[in-house]
C-alpha cells in the first residue's frame, strides 16, 4: 500500500500541520487568482450593455442577459471557425506525436553519431522564442522548396501554413528521449531475440508502454494549437481559414461591445477547457508515471 505523503505521526507535529496550513493557503490564493479572469469574463458575456462600463463596476450583473451568445452566433461563421481549428489542431498533434517519438527512439536507441549534441541542440531550441521564428517561417512558407522548375510554393494564407511549422516539437523529443533512456533494456533485448525487428520494438513495446506520456503531450500539444494566435495572425488573412482566435480578434478590430467580445472569447475557450478537464486524470497518471514531477 503505498504511503502518504504526511503520515499519522507527523501529522501529530504542530510544525507539519501549521506548514501544511500555510501550503494550502498558498495553493488556494493561486487558485483563486487564477480563475478571477474567468469569472470576469463569463461575468461580462452576462452583462447588459448599460453595465459594461458602470463605474464603480460591480462583479454580479443587475440582471443576465444571454443575448450576446445570439449576436456571436449571427456575427461570426463559427462552425467555420472551428472546423479550421479543430482540423489544425488534430493534424499538428499527430505530426508532433508521430515526429517526436520516431525522433526520440532514434537518439535514445539507435544511438547515431553526435546523438548528445543532437539532443543538445534539440534543448536549446526550446529557448527560441516563438517571435525570433516569425520572420524564417514567413520566408519559408512564402517560397515553399514543393513548386515545379525551381519555383517555390506559396503556403501563406492556407491551413498548411499553419500545420506545417507544429509537426515538429523539440519539447516532445526531449521528453520521449529521457522516457525512452529508462526502459529497460532487458525486455528490449528479449524481444528482439523473440524475432522482433527494431519497428517490431518500436510498435510493439516502446509505444504501447509510453501512452501514457503521449496522452499528456497531445492534450497540452492540442490545448496549445487550439489557442494559437501570433503565427495565424501573421500567416493569415482570407477570412475563410481563420482560426477561433482570429475570429474573436477581429470582434475587437470592428469595435464590438465588450459582452459580445466575451461571449465569443467564452465560446472559443470552452473547447480547450473541455478537453483538460476531460483528460485530467490522464494528465495525472501521465505525469507521475513519467516521473517529470521529479
Amino acid at each position: 500500500m503505498a504511503r502518504a505523503l504526511i503520515g499519522p505521526r507527523e501529522w501529530h507535529d504542530r510544525g507539519v500541520r501549521v506548514g501544511f496550513a500555510l501550503v494550502s493557503l498558498v495553493a488556494l490564493l493561486g487558485a483563486v487568482a487564477t480563475l478571477l479572469p474567468f469569472a470576469w469574463m463569463l461575468l461580462t458575456s452576462v452583462r447588459p450593455a448599460e453595465d459594461l462600463f458602470q463605474f464603480p463596476a460591480h462583479w454580479m450583473p443587475s440582471r443576465w442577459d444571454f443575448s450576446a451568445y445570439g449576436q456571436v452566433l449571427g456575427r461570426l461563421p463559427l462552425a467555420r471557425y472551428f472546423a479550421n481549428t479543430l482540423l489544425v489542431a488534430s493534424l499538428t498533434v499527430l505530426g508532433q506525436l508521430s515526429v517526436g517519438a520516431l525522433a526520440a527512439w532514434s537518439l535514445a536507441r539507435l544511438k547515431p553519431r553526435l546523438a548528445g549534441l543532437w539532443s543538445l541542440l534539440f534543448a536549446a531550441t526550446l529557448m527560441v522564442p516563438m517571435e525570433a521564428l516569425v520572420v524564417p517561417l514567413y520566408l519559408q512558407l512564402r517560397a515553399f522548396p514543393l513548386g515545379v522548375q525551381g519555383t517555390g510554393l506559396n503556403l501563406l494564407d492556407t491551413l498548411p501554413a499553419l500545420i506545417l511549422p507544429g509537426l515538429a516539437s523539440a519539447f516532445n523529443v526531449f521528453v520521449l528521449r529521457g522516457f525512452f533512456s529508462r526502459l529497460p533494456q532487458e525486455v528490449l533485448d528479449s524481444a528482439k531475440l523473440d524475432g522482433c525487428s527494431e519497428w517490431g520494438v518500436f510498435f510493439r513495446f516502446a509505444l504501447p508502454l509510453s501512452r501514457p506520456i503521449l496522452t499528456v503531450l497531445g492534450i497540452f500539444g492540442f490545448i496549445a494549437a487550439w489557442n494559437a494566435f501570433f503565427w495565424p495572425l501573421v500567416a493569415l488573412s482570407d477570412p475563410s481559414h481563420y482560426t477561433l482566435m482570429l475570429g474573436v480578434q477581429k470582434m475587437l478590430e470592428t469595435g464590438e461591445p465588450w459582452n459580445v467580445v466575451m461571449a465569443a472569447v467564452t465560446l472559443a475557450t470552452l473547447p480547450s477547457l473541455a478537453v483538460f478537464l476531460a483528460f485530467q486524470r490522464w494528465i495525472s497518471r501521465g505525469l507521475a508515471f513519467t516521473g517529470l514531477y521529479q
